[in-house]
């Protein structure tokens, strides 16, 4: 799916036009926005057509980097059409009720990744959405760090931001404390999205506070107090 993804994108940056950027990047953030809360709207998306919109955002940063601005604007309408239209993009759209009832049963019956039978790799936890038991978004999985010293904590960079992830915001959960559903879809954090509003927290990409001894030492304890 990437490959076609990237192939399309590819196209689109050949055919696009160029209009301003900033123009992409405000459109881009309001229809962020708009599908975070929509919890009807996000509903109807398979978790399939979640990760492909997702890619697309990503494909959209790359164009933008390249001064395609163009060819972002393409992305986001390709991504409005996807959210529109999600019965053509996936098959199933449950009314929400149902769809949040079923999902709440599927989160609150979701294993610690001690329990887990196999192995999970690395691009199956990148990218995937985070949640607590009562279906709220709480963002989705960015990057994971491995400790290497006995002892450390491995975590799993989270990224805020609503849907489409344009957040700057990035907190280190310890990597222990996630749960995942039982078809490894979805991963499972047991806190409140106020609880996790309020963790400590760093700039996207700026590793330097999860390096330091007092800031992981602070952060991992924020953590403990609430398992």
């Amino acid at each position: 799916m990437k490959k076609t993804l990237l192939a399309a994108v590819s196209s689109i940056a050949v055919l696009a036009a160029l209009p301003a950027w900033a123009d992409c990047e405000a459109d881009l953030r309001d229809y962020n926005e708009k599908i975070s809360a929509s919890d009807e709207q996000r509903a109807g998306m398979s978790a399939r057509m979640r990760s492909d919109i997702r890619q697309l955002r990503d494909s959209a940063r790359l164009l933008q980097q390249a001064g395609q601005e163009g060819a972002c604007q393409e992305v986001v309408a390709a991504i409005k059409e996807m959210v529109e239209n999600p019965k053509q993009a996936s098959t199933g759209s449950p009314d929400y009720e149902s769809w949040n009832t079923e999902e709440k049963e599927r989160l609150k019956s979701a294993q610690s990744l001690g329990q887990l039978s196999g192995r999970m790799r690395a691009e199956e936890i990148i990218g995937s959405d985070v949640r607590n038991p009562e279906n709220n978004d709480l963002g989705e999985i960015d990057d994971i760090l491995l400790a290497t010293a006995e002892g450390e904590t491995s975590y799993a960079i989270i990224s805020r931001g609503g849907f489409l992830g344009l957040g700057e915001k990035q907190i280190a959960v310890p990597l222990h404390t996630l749960k995942v559903t039982g078809d490894k879809d979805v991963f499972v954090l047991n806190v409140t999205e106020p609880q996790l509003e309020n963790a400590p927290s760093f700039e996207r990409g700026k590793f330097g506070d999860v390096a330091d001894d007092a800031w992981r030492k602070k952060n991992n304890a924020y953590y403990e107090k609430l398992e």
